[in-house]
């Protein structure tokens, strides 16, 4: 008897030795190196405690009531260009009528129990479980240990991806917009996203073309906090370098990204241990609008922060508003028509101006429509567009991002009169199908009839053949506008501060 109950053991402790082998294998060969996995909304873990009509992605349907994307009937037109709006305070989308007057779908991503917390215990929550995920449970009171099991940014992009994974969407866009810590929650579930397309799990068709950030909170404290889909800790530099770094890798996708800032919450950028310069490098990845509300006092902590009215929203208050309006002129540019940030600005014209900051004169009122809003630092003069595969043949970009054409020859010529055209300067397009050839000053054309026109043209000799042109939605500036000979129609540039955006069409 003794012999065999030694035996047993022996073979147990093999056993489980072989098992743990097998994991320690499992972990340092393969989930080591590729930890990304997707996560459907079947595989969250809700609490009967969360209020699920006040937690997931949410879509708004004429008469303002919002319908959760796990039912039936959600209000959704896959030929609508959409926007997502992901709450910093109150949960509810600012001004959904309007957007939806504007033709848009209107989503919201609401999470209030878990944003109810301390700013530093929301970012924790926005990365990574490891240090817990509480949530209010009412009465000031908090729940810990019967909660989620997955990070704010993976429960985000599973209701997101599910969403339209389901679909055949072919709207001209989609725009994800985070105020304040949503803002940080934009950016970590892009990060995410992105982990995902590069590993095979997702389609390029689900990045975002526009993401907006709306006076957002992200902190350079260090943190150990472990990110599961980076395989690493947040770090020494704090959330705010993984949001630069995100930043930096969208843009390459072909995501345009804008920023409002309204007050001085960026401080919580520079109070930790970790560089406190990253944020002035996040701005500088951005299109950058620095709104002013001088009728506010920065004396009052309700004008400071309240988040109705405050300086802390009131630029996400000026953006909602200005959807009614056409594109703000840039009043920095006096002999030529160029735009500044606004929602209806187009979103190739906010990618090509990511760099750009723009400032505004003291403003007094929270009235949209009398500001004056200029740009600082737009001195050299470019012409930029996307390439793209047109698979429809109807010379749009209606792939979006998942139609762009990259490593495509564009140059750039200036027509002389009586001569030949000079050649001004050459590229190819980048992974995103995004080009910019800038103009030197010397060849800015202030005066019309010194004859000096520009064009661009595609080296055709690469074996494409050029998609049809189309007028319809031109405002979009996501059209092909070159010929069939390759060339685009001349156009002038008056000013140092010209931006000029020619977009290419290939037949797919």
């Amino acid at each position: 008897m003794a012999r065999r109950l030694t035996v047993f053991v022996l073979v147990a402790i093999l056993v489980l030795s072989a098992a743990t082998a097998a994991i320690i294998y499992y972990y340092e060969n393969v989930y080591a190196k590729n930890p990304v996995k997707p996560i459907s909304v079947q595989e969250l873990r809700i609490p009967k405690a969360i209020d699920t009509q006040k937690f997931g992605l949410f879509f708004y349907d004429d008469s303002g009531k919002r319908i959760r994307t796990t039912e039936k009937n959600v209000p959704f037109d896959d030929n609508k260009p959409t926007v997502i709006y992901t709450q910093g305070g109150k949960d509810d989308f600012p001004d959904s009528a309007s957007w939806l007057d504007n033709g848009y779908n209107v989503g919201i991503f609401v999470w209030s129990q878990f944003l109810n917390d301390d700013p530093f215990s929301v970012e924790q929550k926005i990365w990574g479980v490891s240090q817990g995920m509480r949530y209010e449970i009412g009465n000031g009171k908090y729940e810990s240990s019967d909660t989620v099991n997955y990070s704010l940014a993976e429960i985000f992009m599973a209701y997101y991806c599910d969403f339209f994974n389901g679909r055949d969407y072919k709207g001209s866009e989609i725009r994800i917009e985070g105020f304040s810590l949503g803002a940080q929650l934009v950016i970590a579930s892009v990060n995410y996203l992105i982990a995902l397309e590069e590993n095979g799990y997702a389609d390029k068709r689900l990045y975002p073309d526009r993401i907006t950030l709306f006076d957002g909170v992200f902190s350079n404290y260090s943190s150990s906090n472990y990110i599961k889909w980076l395989n690493r800790e947040i770090g020494k530099d704090g959330a705010i370098k993984l949001v630069l770094d995100t930043v930096k890798s969208i843009r390459k996708k072909g995501t345009a990204v804008e920023y409002i800032r309204s007050s001085p919450v960026e401080i919580v950028s520079r109070m930790g241990s970790g560089d406190k310069q990253n944020f002035n490098r996040l701005i500088n990845e951005t299109c950058f609008f620095d709104y002013r509300s001088d009728w506010l006092s920065y004396n009052d902590l309700d004008d400071l922060l309240d988040d109705s009215y405050g300086k802390h929203v009131a630029g996400r208050n000026w953006y909602y508003q200005m959807i009614s309006y056409s594109p703000p002129l840039d009043t920095a540019c006096a002999s030529s028509v160029q735009y500044a940030l606004s929602p209806n600005t187009p979103t190739s014209y906010i990618f090509a101006r990511c760099g750009a900051k723009y400032q505004m004169n003291i403003n007094l009122t929270s009235d949209a429509s009398d500001d004056v809003i200029y740009s600082v630092n737009c001195d050299v003069p470019f012409v930029a567009g996307f390439a793209f595969f047109d698979l429809n043949g109807n010379g749009i970009n209606d792939e979006r991002i998942a139609g762009r054409a990259q490593g495509i020859k564009v140059k750039l010529y200036m027509s002389q009169e009586g001569n030949e055209d000079k050649l001004i300067g050459a590229t190819v397009t980048r992974e995103s199908g995004y080009y910019e050839l800038p103009i030197e000053p010397i060849y800015i054309n202030a005066l019309h009839d010194q004859g000096k026109e520009f064009y661009i043209k595609v080296d055709l000799s690469q074996g494409y053949a050029i998609a049809s042109k189309n007028s319809e939605n031109e405002c979009l500036m996501m059209n092909n506008d070159i010929n069939e000979d390759g060339c685009s129609n001349t156009f002038f540039i008056y000013t140092k501060r010209d931006l000029k955006i020619v977009n290419i069409g290939l037949k797919g």
